[in-house]
Parts: structure tokens; C-alpha cells; sequence
């Protein structure tokens, strides 16, 4: 009988599914996915962690107990650094452990991705998949390095593309909405946000719309004492300022989840900023596991009304 493979739709998922998908069919690995967010993989999230774990991290765990039903194992990914000389999360770097402590006899295959210290993140990135591949299953090196160039295209392409945003001249207004891919993404957890603005007759453009180099020099604008260490800080900051400046955005939603350690420290930096400089509307829409639908869509609601009220007075 063969085994199951699994794969949990969470984090950073939503950034590097392409990858991911491409990579394994390369191989010849079927992968099962968890399915996407709902009620049922939320709530055991909830129930599966810690309280101080922040949201996105509590539905990882939410998918990692939920996929566990229903394969053998599961391949997972320790996204501790994805860029040099930057660190991500300490939470998602302890995602799988936090996990594993609610259910010891979870059976995961993680796979450590660390290129802080590379001076060439791309090989850095192609010998952990050739250690850790080669460790566990019986495939040949030029296999994997086939299949990691051939995801890396794919990948390349599909960032590329996101590099245009969804901004129409014929829209009521455009707005810019900004938070972590894995809030931006996942539809249960950034509350439907997309289809309804585009209901509302509203344009958006977000965080991946900003090509890498262009977030990391408008944080630079900020004249910070030293360098960010963090990649989501400076994902957010460097979004925000971006959209800030643009004349076509007419207001900034931060999308913000609690329980985040980074995300007051990145409004604490941007927000008066961007309200002092470009007198640009700015909110951020904090989201926790009591919120409902009714008080995001208030809160949506109001803030994108005063915008279409100011603009067509």
C-alpha cells in the first residue's frame, strides 16, 4: 500500500505553493493538501494551541492536526529565513514543534529552510532540498536539482506576475490593503476581503504587488538607526510606505492578526508617517478569534465610505 503524502495549507504556503507543487510533481510524489481554511481547521487550531501563539500560527496547527487524519506523513517546511542576512518569525520558525507538543505521534518530515549566512541564497536553497530529499527518499541528485530548477522557474514566473495589481481607472476608489502573506491569502482569516471590495466596486493592489526591491528601499526612507532584521517588518513598512506614495491609491488597510509581535511595531513606525507626510486615509483592522463578520465589514465599510464621501466633495 502506498504511503500518504501530506502537505498543510498555512504561512508560508501561500507563497511558495507554486514551488512546492511544481517540485514534488518533478519527482513523482503525489501530495495531498490540507483543505482550505474553514470553521472546522480553525477551531481546532484553537484548541490544538498554545494561547499565546498569534492566529496564523494557531490554523497552521489547526491544518497540521486536521491533514494528520488523513495521511501517513507530512512534509513541512521551517521557514526560519528566506532572505540573507534576515530572520522571519520566531513563532512560524517553531510552528512544527508547537505542533508536534499537542500530538507527539504526529509523523512530520520538516525541512529546515535557513539561507541567512549565504552569500548565494538560490544554491543555499537547492542543497537543503538535495540534503533533505535524498535523505528520506531513494532519488538521484540530478533528479532533484531537475526539479528544483524547473519549480524555481515556475515560482520566478508566478512572482512576476503578481508584479500587477488589480487597479482600474473605472473603479469608485483603489485601495491598498497590506499584511502578511499568509493573512492576505487565506480567506477565513482575512474575512472575505477581497470579493467584497471588488463587490463594493472597489480596486485593490496589495503587498505582492511590490516587487522585493522596491519594499526594501522605501524602508529606507524611515532613517532607522540600524538595518531590520526581520523580513516581515520590512515587508509591511516597505508595502505601506510603497502604497503611500502612489497618487492612484486613495487609502491603506493594514490587515493585522493578534497575537503578531511584529505588526504593532510596524504600524507604531508607519502609520503617523504616512499620515504626516502624504495626509493619506490609513487603518488597521485588527482580527482575533472572537471577531465576526459584522464587525469587519462595520469597520470596512466605514472606512472605505469616508474615503468615496472625501473624494467627491
Amino acid at each position: 500500500m502506498a504511503i500518504k503524502i501530506g502537505s498543510p495549507k498555512g504561512l508560508y504556503y501561500y507563497s511558495y505553493f507554486t514551488f512546492i507543487k511544481t517540485f514534488f510533481k518533478e519527482l513523482g510524489i503525489e501530495i495531498i493538501f490540507s483543505p482550505d481554511t474553514d470553521k472546522a481547521i480553525f477551531e481546532e487550531g484553537l484548541m490544538c494551541s498554545e494561547s499565546e501563539l498569534c492566529l496564523p500560527v494557531k490554523t497552521y496547527i489547526g491544518h497540521v492536526s486536521t491533514l494528520s487524519r488523513l495521511v501517513d506523513m507530512q512534509f513541512v517546511f521551517s521557514y526560519a529565513s528566506i532572505e540573507r542576512k534576515k530572520w522571519t518569525c520566531p513563532k512560524i520558525m517553531m510552528a512544527n514543534q508547537m505542533a508536534v507538543i499537542d500530538n507527539p505521534k504526529l509523523k512530520l518530515l520538516e525541512l529546515p529552510i535557513l539561507i541567512r549566512n549565504s552569500t548565494t541564497p538560490v544554491f543555499a536553497f537547492r542543497n537543503i532540498f538535495r540534503k533533505f530529499i535524498g535523505s528520506i527518499i531513494n532519488i538521484e541528485t540530478k533528479m532533484i536539482d531537475l526539479a528544483f530548477a524547473k519549480a524555481l522557474k515556475n515560482q520566478m514566473q508566478f512572482q512576476k506576475n503578481l508584479i500587477i495589481p488589480k487597479i482600474s481607472e473605472k473603479s469608485r476608489i483603489n485601495i491598498a490593503v497590506i499584511g502578511h502573506p499568509y493573512v492576505l491569502w487565506d480567506n477565513y482569516l482575512n474575512m472575505n476581503i477581497f470579493n467584497k471590495l471588488a463587490a463594493l466596486g472597489i480596486s485593490y493592489a496589495t503587498t505582492d504587488n511590490i516587487a522585493f526591491a522596491a519594499k526594501r528601499s522605501q524602508v529606507k526612507k524611515l532613517n532607522l538607526p540600524r538595518e531590520m532584521s526581520w523580513t516581515p517588518c520590512e515587508e509591511i513598512m516597505g508595502s505601506a510606505l510603497h502604497f503611500a506614495s502612489q497618487p492612484d491609491i486613495d487609502g491603506i488597510i493594514f490587515l493585522s492578526m493578534f497575537g503578531c509581535g511584529f505588526d504593532p511595531i510596524s504600524e507604531e513606525l508607519i502609520s503617523d508617517y504616512i499620515k504626516r507626510s502624504f495626509k493619506k486615509p490609513f487603518i488597521k483592522i485588527l482580527i482575533d478569534e472572537h471577531t465576526s463578520q459584522v464587525n469587519f465589514d462595520t469597520k470596512l465599510s466605514a472606512f472605505t465610505d469616508t474615503i468615496m464621501w472625501t473624494k467627491n466633495t
